[in-house]
């Protein structure tokens, strides 16, 4: 339930860079020129979007706590200085982000990996924080998502916040075939203490991160248990460094 001045946020509150920083897919980093479009994954060019000629620089792990060690294959990313990270996030510009609607703390049912069966996902799960601007930082490895813990841990009530790259430097990401889930497709979460939730697709859309984002529906309390799954949509804009829309699936909890 959001209460007091975490309520007065979600009208001012800009998710930071959900997926900043070293982003091919949903953003450039540290003020890379963005000259040319990238091959999309999903088929074709971006969107006829520009994005970054080169790859750039990672995000900043935590260093409060350990990440998961991504598995598959893939490119992973390289950690840079968190004066760099700071950089990027600002380069990235901003999308709109959640706030905290409950108190969660890592707890040992905090999640560790979601799998998609329907679009091959079968990732581990990054812990995800917003900095001291409300920036949501990025999973570090493009194949693996990441769970915001200012979210509730999914299987409890309320919307539980699980954020995935679109596209990384030379290939597909975790969340590029995010737009191909229909109703009742299936999203399973499994948490630290061997347990799981699942979750069954209820809708999709594609947000243009505007003033007009629909923060309340997307991070608003509920009665029931939920899920939310974010990544890049639209088309990349090189003079903001970002996409131009946030693509959301919304889901709600069928059973463990």
């Amino acid at each position: 339930m959001v209460h007091g001045s975490e309520a007065r946020r979600l009208d001012r509150l800009v998710l930071g860079a959900l997926l900043v920083g070293a982003l091919t897919g949903c953003g450039a980093a540290g003020g890379a020129e963005t000259t040319a479009p990238p091959e999309d994954p999903r088929g074709g060019t971006a969107a006829a979007a520009a994005a970054p000629a080169s790859a750039p620089p990672s995000a900043t792990p935590r260093t409060d706590a350990p990440l998961p060690t991504p598995e598959g294959t893939g490119s992973t990313s390289s950690a840079t200085s968190p004066a760099a990270s700071s950089a990027a996030a600002a380069a990235a510009g901003r999308i709109q982000d959640p706030t905290s609607s409950v108190e969660v703390p890592v707890t040992t049912e905090a999640p560790t990996r979601v799998r998609i069966p329907s679009i091959g996902v079968d990732a581990p799960l990054e812990v995800l924080s917003v900095d001291a601007d409300d920036a949501l930082q990025p999973p570090v490895a493009w194949e693996a998502a990441g769970w915001y813990d200012g979210s509730p841990v999914p299987g409890e009530r309320g919307p539980a916040v699980i954020a995935g790259h679109l596209v990384g430097p030379t290939d597909a990401a975790v969340f590029v075939d995010l737009g191909s889930l229909a109703p009742g497709d299936l999203v399973s979460v499994d948490r630290a203490d061997g347990t799981s939730a699942t979750f069954a697709v209820d809708r999709t859309i594609s947000a243009e991160r505007t003033d007009s984002f629909p923060t309340s529906e997307i991070y608003g309390p509920t009665p029931d248990a939920q899920l939310r799954l974010i990544t890049c949509d639209g088309e990349y804009d090189p003079s903001r460094g970002h996409w131009t829309r946030n693509m959301v699936v919304f889901a709600s909890e069928v059973g463990p």
